[in-house]
């Protein structure tokens, strides 16, 4: 999987991803979502098309 840590969940494919801690939380405060998963689920929504 060329450096990808991947891992099969019940609802799917689960990775760990490393995000800066302060853009995180001015994301979490600006869109009111309350966990670091909403807010990634949020992004990944946003930006495919």
């Amino acid at each position: 999987m060329s450096g990808k840590r991947c891992q099969w969940l019940a609802g799917g494919w689960g990775t760990n991803i490393v995000i800066d801690d302060k853009p995180m939380r001015d994301t979490l405060r600006a869109t009111g979502l309350k966990t670091k998963r909403e807010a990634v689920d949020e992004a990944l929504r946003t930006c495919s098309v």
